[in-house]
């Protein structure tokens, strides 16, 4: 076997590698449509984001990234201070998840507090995704990095 054959066998792996990351990345981020009938009027599909933020208007406090809808939009996260209930969020997982929205009325709940309660229904998807807690360490094995 010629070092050409070797560099063929190399970009045809890495091909493979990343057709195969491509097609688990679409399952991940296409909701399946049959799944829309089965879901009730109050509910809805939210995207937890990976990390939380700080909320705007208080302090140290951090929410929830929060976004609806079937379709991952990178832009399209609001900070949210309602919690869900049933919900557990860890920090580094991407989660797609049903959620049930019921309205409060105004005499159930004081003015401070959401109008509506969010129930979680269902964790559709809960996966890693890198941010900025990781830190390389190996490559293959043979090389190391210190801070």
């Amino acid at each position: 076997m010629g070092p050409l054959s070797v560099v063929k066998d190399y970009k045809k792996n890495l091909l493979n590698m990343v057709l195969d990351r491509i097609n688990s990345i679409k399952k991940y981020l296409l909701y399946d449509k049959a799944d829309d009938a089965s879901l009730q009027t109050d509910e809805k599909i939210y995207w937890v984001n990976s990390l939380k933020s700080k909320c705007a208007d208080t302090g140290s406090m951090e929410c929830l990234q929060i976004q609806q809808g079937n379709e991952l939009k990178p832009d399209g996260w609001a900070l949210s201070h309602s919690t869900i209930q049933g919900f557990e969020y860890e920090q580094g997982y991407i989660y797609k998840i049903i959620v049930a929205e019921q309205p409060v009325t105004s005499k159930q709940t004081p003015a401070d507090d959401a109008l509506v309660n969010y129930h979680l229904v269902k964790v559709i998807n809960g996966s890693l995704r890198l941010n900025d807690i990781w830190a390389l360490e190996t490559i293959q094995g043979n090389v190391e990095f210190e801070e």
